[in-house]
């Protein structure tokens, strides 16, 4: 952590606005925000940069002149010297409609930056009257599409899919379909299941429901029956979705937790595997919890599986006279066989040997995935990070090679089919005091 730098002041007691920061190419920072030390509560966006731990304060601008809430900020395309977003926010005195506009940010440095704003767009009415909308959240589906999800008039969550008009063949896209998820929704939560499918639930009548929602090619929106996860009463919902299985986490205003995990299965459809209260009954003795309020969680929890593939594998690699060796972190011997289960998502990890720290990382990152022992056919069905491959592993292959291209030496990786007593971890997170010495909220 570094000293904080001030950039907003005055924010009142109770203020429950959020700040909406990204990160842009040359450590560039924008915040948008509702500067509620003014009485009209301006849309505001602030610019500030970081260098050498050192956080430099640039120009602040309005972007909405009237008392603004409900915001959120989405980056659409960038350039090393331009930001092009697309801001969402309610006018308060507008019956809190709901609007997006265009914001340009252009800089070169810290001190010549500017935003230029686009018009603005009310998105909802009805009978040329702006609906009330409240909570929004956005996501990029294309370069000119993106996904807002946002509450109306307080009684239903809704789906919308616009353009920003970028595309000059787009004449006339900026709405698609808006469809309703369900009435008298108070609380809820979603997470994407891949790129056209997402999972939402949500809590209504004191039941916990759920639905996938699915995005088709001209982006219409569609919705598969709901599925009912428990009655029970609920103040906070989380969910996470790795590879079609999803956790939920459902706490009431008491502390009490309890989990969730369902699978989406071809159709598309969901299937609920398994449930648990987190309790002293349900936990490792190792938890050694001294009473039941231990397991009293924060009811603003957040839940997450604790990695995004089923398996990581880490491979050390290092070079031994005019070759280059790759093997386990126990040494036990070079070019390990490694085991990976069909239809999952696998990381492999690749580090410096900590005989060779000094190890080009070009050589590290020369470690491919091949389909032949022989032959360098690399796999297709994967993506090379920089210290990293991420694999899917399809039914098409029934064994793998990895080492690097032009050597004789490779590793075998055999393809297993998946049994059923597989554990995955996942981990809540929270803030509060309870029991934190005993670390009962990683699972």
């Amino acid at each position: 952590l570094i000293d904080p730098v001030l950039f907003s002041n005055k924010a009142p007691t109770g203020y429950t606005e959020r700040l909406i920061p990204h990160h842009h190419v040359q450590d560039k920072i924008t915040v948008m925000r509702v500067d509620s030390s003014q009485t009209n509560g301006h849309g505001i966006i602030d610019f500030l940069s970081t260098s050498n731990e050192n956080v430099q304060k640039g120009s602040s601008h309005t972007f909405n002149t009237s008392r603004t809430s409900n915001i959120d900020l989405m980056v659409l395309s960038e350039t090393e010297q331009e930001v092009l977003f697309v801001a969402s926010y309610s006018e308060d005195d507008d019956n809190f409609s709901g609007n997006c506009r265009f914001i340009v940010l252009k800089y070169n440095s810290v001190s010549n930056a500017s935003f230029s704003f686009g018009s603005e767009f009310t998105f909802e009415s009805l009978n040329d009257l702006p609906s009330s909308i409240f909570d929004k959240r956005m996501c990029l589906l294309t370069d000119n599409k993106f996904a807002l999800v946002y509450i109306k008039e307080n009684t239903s969550a809704n789906l919308l899919v616009g353009s920003v008009g970028t595309n000059v063949n787009d004449t006339d896209g900026r709405l698609s379909n808006s469809n309703l998820v369900n009435m008298n929704v108070t609380i809820y939560s979603s997470c994407p299941i891949d790129s056209t499918k997402s999972f939402v639930v949500y809590y209504s009548n004191n039941y916990i429901k759920c639905k996938i929602i699915t995005i088709g090619s001209d982006f219409a929106l569609n919705f598969t029956p709901e599925v009912q996860i428990d009655q029970r009463e609920t103040a906070n919902l989380s969910c996470d979705c790795m590879n079609k299985r999803i956790i939920v986490s459902s706490v009431d205003a008491s502390g009490s937790m309890k989990v969730y995990v369902l699978l989406m299965i071809d159709g598309p459809d969901l299937i609920l595997l398994n449930s648990s209260l987190y309790s002293i009954d349900n936990s490792y003795s190792s938890v050694n919890a001294s009473s039941s309020r231990s397991f009293l969680v924060d009811p603003n929890s957040v839940i997450k599986w604790t990695s995004d593939v089923f398996k990581v594998v880490t491979l050390y690699v290092r070079r031994i006279y005019q070759n280059i060796a790759i093997s386990s972190p126990d040494a036990s011997s070079l070019f390990p066989l490694l085991k990976l289960q069909q239809g999952e998502y696998h990381r492999l990890t690749l580090m410096a040997h900590p005989l060779d720290p000094n190890i080009p990382d070009t050589i590290i990152q020369s470690v491919k995935v091949f389909t032949s022992q022989i032959q360098n056919i690399e796999y297709s069905n994967m993506r090379k990070e920089s210290s990293s491959i991420l694999l899917f592993i399809d039914s098409s292959v029934h064994t793998l090679f990895y080492g690097i291209e032009g050597q004789t030496t490779r590793g075998v990786m055999n393809i297993v089919t998946l049994t059923p007593d597989y554990t995955l971890p996942f981990s809540i997170f929270v803030s509060g005091v309870h029991d934190v010495g005993n670390k009962p909220f990683t699972f």
